[in-house]
């Protein structure tokens, strides 16, 4: 994740390592030029550990709250983006039919462009360093049956891609590992995807029945591969709902199925780079191709910067709102620290005033308590941190367990966001302990020493 509420988690972190650096500093300070008082503020932390343990585990609560938000936001965030990234795989662009003025590429499910806009695309992008693959794709939708397994599907996609140039695209995968040579299949042979061969209970070596027009084709499965743009994924089917199931041949032979020996239903597009690293030459190859598609009917589309920008968003939104619902616990957690050295104010307040007595000033106590504060603060920060990871980690296997039929959820937290966690906790933990410092430093020495009622 790398934004939240649009302002950058990189930025964000760098403030608040400041932040953090001043408060360190200013705790070092006192150790250095008052080394008496930071050991009398310390001293109570290892003589007092079921107390001390204590006050950690009340102070820790802001920074589990905020490490929970960020770790949530990472794991949605890594999660969505790594289904795009396992769908589309080299797939940068698409150009479809155009939609709009704009060049937009539609995605209405049926539509088709003329074959020979292959020559198009490559004659723009032929010599152009940035794509290293182009790959004309013909979709159908047809019912397939396996009689062995007694298993119908009503629609099932079936997509035609070009063997010679699907090693650009790296190439279709088989689920054991191997490459697909989609060239030797043979006259009946198809590759169906892991979904298809799930609803269809069918295996390599399999006979499928597919019709279309009604006229019956059999196949025999010769692979199954991954579920990805290339095996047919698609967004949508023709009735609207995600399809996944689908069945993959040489694009001649769908052309010959199909009837539509001049036709394609789009052209995909690999910019250079791996999968997760080719995004920079987008907006050059979309420019590049709306150039030249004037009049022709053709839209292109950042297919798969799109889809990750639109994850981004959505991990961004769990995170506002894990944020926005955990400012109540924060604020709860502020209370919290204010009542507890309230609560040690008032314990050590006949301490506090032979301090006062034997000429100590309220500065002193203040950085006296600001030496504890800060000790608990700085525990407090990587036990909540902790706790904030492995409450994320739970999280994500309940949204894994409630979304596992849409997405696969995997717990994921970044560095950067438990630096982030850490520091803000440890920040607002040192400022509250400041300002509470204050507070109960101000005290009557006769009343303190006494152990009264101030009059």
């Amino acid at each position: 994740m790398n934004d939240i509420f649009g302002v950058s988690m990189t930025g964000i972190m760098s403030v608040l390592l400041v932040l953090l650096s001043i408060c360190l500093l200013s705790v070092a300070w006192v150790a250095w030029r008052r080394p008496v008082l930071f050991k009398l503020g310390v001293r109570n932390i290892p003589r007092r550990r079921a107390q001390s343990t204590l006050i950690v585990v009340g102070l820790m609560l802001s920074t589990m709250i905020i490490s929970v938000a960020l770790g949530v936001g990472d794991t949605v965030d890594h999660s969505a983006s790594a289904a795009v990234y396992d769908v589309y795989g080299h797939v940068d662009e698409l150009v479809k039919r155009k939609a709009n003025v704009e060049g937009k590429s539609s995605d209405a499910i049926g539509e088709t462009i003329d074959a020979g806009a292959l020559a198009v695309v490559d004659g723009t992008l032929a010599s152009d360093p940035n794509v290293d693959g182009i790959m004309p794709f013909l979709d159908t939708r047809v019912p397939v049956i396996n009689e062995a397994a007694g298993q119908v599907e009503p629609s099932v996609g079936l997509t035609g891609l070009d063997p010679s140039r699907l090693d650009r695209f790296g190439g279709l995968v088989a689920t054991d590992g191997g490459t697909i040579d989609l060239a030797s299949l043979g006259a009946d042979g198809v590759v169906i995807s892991e979904e298809a061969a799930d609803q269809l209970s069918a295996t390599v070596g399999d006979t499928l029945t597919i019709y279309h027009d009604n006229t019956p084709v059999t196949l025999t499965v010769a692979a199954i591969t991954g579920n990805s743009f290339l095996a047919g994924h698609r967004a949508l089917d023709q009735e609207g709902t995600p399809g996944k199931a689908s069945l993959v041949m040489p694009l001649d032979r769908v052309q010959a199925l199909t009837g539509q020996p001049e036709t394609l239903t789009g052209i995909a597009i690999s910019n250079t780079g791996g999968v997760r690293d080719s995004d920079g030459p987008t907006n050059a190859v979309v420019a590049k191709l709306a150039a030249v598609f004037g009049g022709k009917q053709l839209g292109v589309e950042a297919t798969k910067h799109d889809n990750v920008d639109l994850a981004k968003d959505v991990a961004a939104i769990f995170t506002g709102l894990f944020l926005v619902l955990g400012l109540f616990s924060v604020a709860a957690g502020v209370l919290l620290i204010v009542l507890i050295f309230t609560m040690l104010a008032a314990e050590r307040r006949s301490e506090m005033g032979m301090a006062r007595a034997v000429g100590a000033h309220r500065s002193q106590l203040i950085q006296q308590f600001i030496a504890e504060g800060s000790a608990y603060a700085i525990l407090a920060g990587l036990v909540g941190s902790a706790l904030g990871v492995l409450a994320t980690i739970g999280i994500g296997a309940g949204l894994n367990a409630l979304f596992s039929d849409f997405l696969s959820v995997e717990p994921h937290v970044t560095p950067r966001s438990l630096i982030v966690a850490y520091c803000l906790g440890v920040v607002i933990t040192f400022l509250t302990v400041v300002g509470s410092s204050w507070k109960i430093s101000r005290l009557n020495v006769v009343a303190a020493v006494r152990d009264i009622e101030e009059f």
